[in-house]
């Protein structure tokens, strides 16, 4: 029985693996249970993003809960901006792809995040990937996220020629002149 594993009922050990274990104990005692709690660590930000890229990083799930306990998480949410959010669960350097995850009491568990960034250009966007414990509704934890998408640049060295050019409509004749036009 193994909820870190997938298997919420005991399940033969030889279904699953293909080999028999010559071993059996069964872990007894009184005592109050241990009760998990969960936290996060980290912000997501981005600075000048081009509209349409992929863009990725990482937070942590802690476990500040009692010794031996066992965190179950999921993703209550994420931002509403952005396309193909996924969350992926790094563990012993492999990647699990997963809106859910598992945290014991003694190493925090590192989380890969990858979107999409939206196709507006010269644009905050703000919002927070939420988490909860899932045997808790009220453990939450949030992770702020903000990616920022770039002015056009080409659009910014004109800005300045244009503000002259309303402020003097006068001098448009001369430009002309000037010109040859």
């Amino acid at each position: 029985k193994s909820l870190y594993w997938g298997y919420p009922e005991w399940t033969n050990w030889s279904d699953i693996w293909g080999v028999h274990p010559d071993y059996c104990f069964q872990l007894t005692g009184d005592g109050e249970p241990v009760v998990p709690d969960l936290d996060c660590d980290g912000d997501l930000s981005w600075d000048e993003v081009s509209p349409g890229a992929i863009v990725n990083s990482t937070f942590m799930v802690i476990n500040n809960g009692d010794v031996g306990s066992m965190l179950r998480w999921e993703v209550l949410s994420v931002p509403d901006w952005g396309t193909n959010w996924t969350l992926n669960w790094t563990k012993e350097g492999f990647l699990f792809s997963t809106n859910f995850g598992f945290v014991g009491t003694t190493t925090p568990e590192e989380i890969f995040v990858e979107v999409i960034a939206p196709d507006e250009k010269n644009k905050k966007f703000e919002g927070e990937i939420k988490l909860v414990n899932s045997d808790d509704a009220s453990d939450t934890c949030s992770i702020n996220v903000i990616l920022k998408t770039p002015r056009n640049k080409a659009f910014n060295i004109f800005q300045p020629f244009l503000r002259f050019l309303e402020q003097h409509p006068h001098m448009f004749p001369i430009l002309r002149q000037l010109l040859g036009l």
